[in-house]
């Protein structure tokens, strides 16, 4: 370690919703996480993440989950969604639906 750095433990990634099967499977081809619309202070962090996770990533190419960030991004890419792919999220949205 360098001088200045302070060594971090990564803890396991809280189930807070059930993953769809697809992603889920591990006989299902390596999910990717498109992280195109991610903020430069979460690129470093998804690209952690998605590596634990074994999956890839890629930048505006897709990927079975799409990275978005704002209301926009979402209409967005919720329009061009394919078949098989998912939002990372909604923004300003609990994972049970309700409203922040």
């Amino acid at each position: 370690m360098l001088p200045g750095q302070v060594e971090v433990e990564v803890l396991p990634l809280p189930q807070l919703v059930e993953l769809p099967s697809e992603l889920s499977s591990p006989s299902s081809k390596r999910p990717c996480i498109d992280v195109a619309c991610a903020k430069k202070n979460e690129l470093d962090l998804l690209m952690m993440v998605a590596d634990r996770l074994g999956w890839k990533t890629s930048r505006g190419a897709g990927g079975t989950v799409v990275w978005v960030n704002t209301r926009e991004e979402t209409t967005e890419n919720w329009r061009s969604l394919r078949d098989g792919q998912w939002l990372s999220h909604m923004p300003g949205q609990y994972p049970d639906g309700k409203s922040i």
